[in-house]
C-alpha cells in the first residue's frame, strides 16, 4: 500500500500531510488526534462514492482531517489526509481511485462507430497520458491549460479529460466549427501548455505551428506520425506508466467551457463543480446507472453532450458517439442498440418525429427509460410531438454553463406545464428580480438571479427573464438581449414563439427586432413552413392574432427553409437579422418575391422532408 506515499512523493498530493494509513480493523483515530477535532470530516463507504464527490465539509477548515475509504469489502484499507495550508479542495474523478478500476476492465465504456473502448483500455490510455502530461507540466504557469481541438465525437476526448484532471491540469474543449483564427484568438488570451488535434483540425493550424512553439504550447496530433507535432500514438507506446492519477488537488480541476456565442463572442466559462452538480443531479433526480446505453447524437464540445456523457460514463453506462446528428441513424441505433438514454435539443426531437411520420417503417423504440431535451425553447408542440414518438419518457430541464442545473421538469409534469422549463431543483436558488433590488411577485417577470453550488451559493445575475409562478414552476421568457421595444412596448421573442409554434403548418418560428423608423423596432417572424403548405403573409398574421395580444403580432413575416443556427444548433439571431436586412439570401435573389397563395388543404400533411437553406418569400405589412 505504497500508493498514497507514492502520490505524495512525486508532489502530486504536496499541500497534504499523509498522516497515515490504515489496515483493515485499526482505530482511524487513533492518530494524535482526539476525535472532537477531527470534525468535520467526510466519509465515503464505497470506491464508486467517490467519484467526483467533492468535500465541501473541508472547505476553509485547514486542520480538517479526511477519511478516505477505499471501498474494497474486508480486504480495504482506509487513510487519513490532512489538508495542508489550502482554501479549497476536492476529489475529482479518474477512472481509477489507488490503481483499483472503478468498473470491471472489461466493460465497454465507449462505443464508436465500429470500434469499442473498455474502461481497461479507457484506464490505462488515460494514466499513460496523464503521465506524458505531469512531465511537460510547466511549474512556472500552474494556470496553463490543456486544450482539446478535435474535428468530430471520438473516445480521445475521455482519454485526454481524464488524463488533464490526474495531472492536475485543467482542460478546455474547443467547438468542431472554429477555424484556426478563432482557435489561435483563445489560445493567444489564455495560456495553453498542450493542445490536442485531429487531421482536419492540424490542417488549419499548419500555419501557425511557429507561433504555438513560441508560445510554449505542445501540440499533440491524434492521427498520423507528422514530423512538426507530437504523436499521440508515441505518447501511448513510449510513455512510462506511472501512478500520477491524484485524489485530492488542493485548487480544483476545472473544466473550461466556450458559450455558443448566440449573445457575443464565446466567453470562456471555469466549472469547478460541474462533477457534482452533475453526479448528484443524476443519482437524485435523472436516476442514471451503469446499466445505461447512452447515445450521444451532439458534439462534445457543447457543455450539455459532454456533461450527459460524462454523467453516463461517471455511473459506468456505455457510450455511443454518433459521429454527427442524422434521423435515420440515431432511430437505427436507438433500435439496434437497445438504447436506454438520449439527449436532444427540441430541433432533434422535431426531425426525429418528422422522420419516423414520413418513413414506411416504424422504429422500435421501447428501450428507451429517458430522452432529456434542453439548450433552446421547447415549444409545447415539440413536447406533444416528443411523448407521440417516444411515450412519457420526455424530461426537460433548464440550466446555463456558468451556473449548472436549475429546473427539471418530469415525465409526468410535461404536458400539464407545458409552457415551463419545470420547478427549481433542491439546492439552487431562483430570484426574479424586478431591478437590482427588489424581488418580483409572483407571475411577475423580471430578470433571473441564480445561486448553486458552482456559484459557491452566490446569487449570480443571468441575462434571462423569466416568471415564477406560486407552485415553482418556472417560465422563461427570453433573453434580455433580445428583448424587442417596440412602440415603448416591451417584447420578448420567445412569448411569441411559444404562442404561435402550435399553429397547423408551422414547423419552426423565430422572432427577432428590426430597426424601424416609426416603431423604434418592429417585430419581424421568420417561419419555416411544413413541405407542402402554404401561408400567406396576412392570413397567418390572422391566425397569429387568435394567439397573442394585438402590440406583439409580428408586422412582417419572412417564409424560410430553415432557420439560421450555429454549429452548436442554437438559432443565430444575428445571422438572422443580417439575412432579413440584406434584402438577398446567400445566392443573391431577391427577399421580394410575389406573394404564395394559401394552400389550407396542406395544413394536414406534417411529413415533411427538410429542406435545403434558401429563402421563399418575403411579404412585407
Amino acid at each position: 500500500m505504497q500508493l498514497f506515499l507514492s502520490f505524495a512523493d512525486k508532489g502530486v498530493m504536496a499541500d497534504l500531510d499523509l498522516v497515515r494509513l490504515l489496515s483493515p480493523g485499526d482505530d482511524p483515530y487513533d492518530d494524535g488526534y482526539p476525535p472532537e477535532e477531527t470534525a468535520p470530516w467526510a466519509f465515503m463507504g464505497g470506491m464508486r462514492d467517490l467519484f467526483g464527490y467533492y468535500a465541501n465539509a473541508v472547505h476553509q477548515q485547514a486542520d480538517a482531517l479526511l477519511r478516505l475509504q477505499q471501498g474494497l469489502g474486508s480486504g480495504g484499507y482506509s487513510a487519513f489526509l490532512r489538508p495542508g495550508n489550502v482554501d479549497w479542495f476536492h476529489f475529482h474523478d479518474p477512472i481509477t481511485v489507488s490503481g483499483k478500476a472503478m468498473f470491471p476492465p472489461d466493460h465497454v465504456a465507449v462505443r464508436s462507430g465500429w470500434a469499442a473502448l473498455n474502461h481497461g483500455d479507457l484506464d490505462r490510455r488515460s494514466q499513460l497520458v496523464a503521465s506524458y502530461l505531469a512531465r511537460i507540466k510547466d511549474r512556472s504557469r500552474p494556470e496553463a491549460l490543456v486544450g482539446i481541438a478535435l474535428s468530430s465525437n471520438r473516445p480521445e476526448f475521455f482519454e485526454i479529460s481524464d488524463a488533464s484532471k490526474m495531472a492536475l491540469m485543467q482542460y478546455s474543449l474547443f467547438p468542431y466549427y472554429w477555424d484556426a483564427g478563432k482557435i489561435m484568438e483563445q489560445v493567444r488570451r489564455y495560456e495553453f501548455r498542450a493542445l490536442f488535434v485531429d487531421a482536419p483540425t492540424l490542417i488549419k493550424l499548419k500555419p501557425y505551428l511557429d507561433e504555438l512553439m513560441g508560445l510554449d504550447v505542445v501540440v499533440i496530433h491524434l492521427d498520423n506520425n507528422d514530423p512538426d507535432v507530437i504523436s499521440y500514438g508515441d505518447i501511448l507506446e513510449r510513455t512510462t506508466p506511472a501512478q500520477t492519477s491524484g485524489i485530492v488537488d488542493s485548487k480544483g480541476v476545472s473544466t473550461v467551457m466556450f458559450t455558443s456565442g448566440t449573445t457575443g463572442a464565446p466567453k470562456m466559462i471555469r466549472r469547478e463543480g460541474e462533477v457534482r452538480t452533475g453526479d448528484r443531479s443524476a443519482k437524485d433526480i435523472f436516476g442514471l446507472s451503469e446499466g445505461d446505453r447512452h447515445l450521444v447524437t451532439g458534439p462534445l464540445f457543447h457543455a450539455a453532450s459532454f456533461t450527459w456523457a460524462k454523467g453516463h460514463m461517471n455511473k459506468g453506462a456505455t457510450l455511443y458517439l454518433a459521429e454527427k446528428f442524422d434521423p435515420r441513424v440515431v432511430l437505427e441505433t436507438i433500435e439496434e442498440e437497445r438504447i436506454t438514454t438520449l439527449f436532444l435539443v427540441p430541433t432533434m426531437v422535431r426531425r426525429l418525429y418528422l422522420f419516423q411520420q414520413a418513413s414506411e417503417r416504424t422504429y422500435d423504440l421501447s428501450s428507451l427509460r429517458a430522452v432529456y431535451v434542453n439548450s433552446a425553447p421547447f415549444p409545447p408542440e415539440v413536447k406533444r410531438m416528443g411523448v407521440e414518438l417516444f411515450g412519457p419518457k420526455v424530461w426537460e430541464y433548464y440550466g446555463t454553463t456558468e451556473v449548472g442545473l436549475i429546473s427539471v421538469l418530469k415525465p409526468e409534469n410535461l404536458l400539464d406545464h407545458a409552457s415551463t422549463v419545470g420547478q427549481v431543483v433542491p439546492g439552487v436558488t431562483v430570484k426574479v428580480m424586478a431591478d437590482e433590488e427588489t424581488e418580483a411577485a409572483p407571475n411577475v417577470p423580471g430578470v433571473l438571479y441564480i445561486a448553486s453550488p458552482l456559484t459557491s451559493g452566490t446569487l449570480r445575475k443571468t441575462d434571462d427573464v423569466g416568471v415564477l409562478d406560486a407552485d415553482g414552476y418556472l417560465t422563461i421568457n427570453g433573453r434580455a438581449t433580445d428583448l424587442i421595444i417596440s412602440g415603448g412596448v416591451n417584447i420578448y421573442p420567445r412569448e411569441i414563439e411559444m404562442a404561435v409554434s402550435s399553429i397547423p403548418g408551422i414547423q419552426e418560428i423565430s422572432v427577432v427586432g428590426m430597426p424601424d423608423e416609426d416603431w423604434g423596432e418592429r417585430v419581424v417572424a421568420a417561419v419555416v413552413l411544413e413541405n407542402e403548405v402554404d401561408w400567406d403573409e396576412e392570413t397567418l398574421r390572422e391566425e397569429m392574432r387568435q394567439h397573442l395580444d394585438a402590440r406583439k403580432v409580428p408586422k412582417e413575416i419572412v417564409f424560410l427553409t430553415e432557420i439560421p443556427r450555429n454549429p452548436a444548433g442554437k438559432i443565430d439571431r444575428n445571422q438572422l437579422k443580417a439575412l432579413i436586412a440584406s434584402g438577398v439570401d446567400g445566392e443573391g435573389n431577391s427577399l421580394h418575391p410575389e406573394s404564395k397563395s394559401v394552400n389550407p388543404g396542406a395544413l394536414a400533411l406534417q411529413g415533411s422532408s427538410l429542406r435545403a437553406v434558401e429563402v421563399l418569400t418575403r411579404v412585407k405589412g
